[in-house]
């Protein structure tokens, strides 16, 4: 039987795994930010939606980072539900302290760690339901083919070693 997934993130990662899974021959439902449907069963869920302008919305971005998460884990049935995180966890903690396995330390006296709080109480939200099927994946460093207008270190890194052949 062909697997059916359903995304949550219509962003840069959100549209790169649908492409992803879609060229496998999955079947792919990705809802608009308007047509979030619960008391479903959206087999298998993926929750990539994210919101990182933390400084000039602080509602959108709990919205995005944790309250829908919230509604779709409590409201729907899934066969598995895979939470995409960030790497961004470990900004307070030295570079040794990069491991899963390492407290994350967030201070909570710096606004731009408002993001970080969301994260991690995301994750743990996931993992204290205490089903197998939730997962939490951390990923970094994302970038595109087009390193134009990404702000971020790597894309610019690549931007000026295309643009300035250094």
């Amino acid at each position: 039987m062909l697997k059916k997934f359903t995304i949550f993130g219509s962003g840069f990662v959100g549209k790169n795994l649908c492409l992803f899974l879609e060229k496998r021959g999955y079947r792919v439902f990705m809802p608009s930010k308007q047509n979030f449907k619960f008391k479903n069963n959206l087999n298998h869920v993926i929750y990539c939606i994210g919101n990182q302008n933390w400084l000039d919305n602080l509602q959108t971005t709990y919205e995005a980072n944790l309250g829908m998460l919230a509604k779709i884990l409590f409201n729907n049935r899934f066969k598995s539900f895979t939470l995409i995180s960030s790497t961004r966890l470990y900004l307070a903690n030295k570079q040794n302290e990069t491991n899963e396995n390492n407290f994350i330390k967030v201070d909570t006296s710096r606004s731009n760690f408002f993001y970080n709080s969301l994260k991690i109480t995301a994750e743990n939200l996931c993992l204290s339901i205490n089903k197998k099927n939730i997962k939490v994946v951390r990923i970094s460093n994302l970038y595109a083919n087009k390193f134009t207008k990404q702000k971020y270190i790597l894309p610019s890194l690549i931007r000026d070693a295309t643009l300035k052949k250094k």
